[in-house]
């Protein structure tokens, strides 16, 4: 996974969630977009999000 190139898929994923479930502001947008915990395909709509409140990797 791009956001951390050091560990495997599936810790880069985890942690990837992590800091949207931390998020005070992602986790909301998100959900509007239609977001539930857990998923593992995200839409274009959740990427901009993600990038919008993480950055670019």
């Amino acid at each position: 996974m791009f956001l951390c190139p050091h560990v495997t898929k599936k810790s880069a994923s985890a942690q990837l969630h992590r800091w949207i479930n931390e998020s005070e502001t992602a986790l909301p947008r998100l959900e509007k977009l239609g977001y539930k915990s857990g998923i593992r395909l995200f839409t274009p709509a959740h990427v901009r999000v993600i990038i919008d409140e993480f950055g670019e990797p």
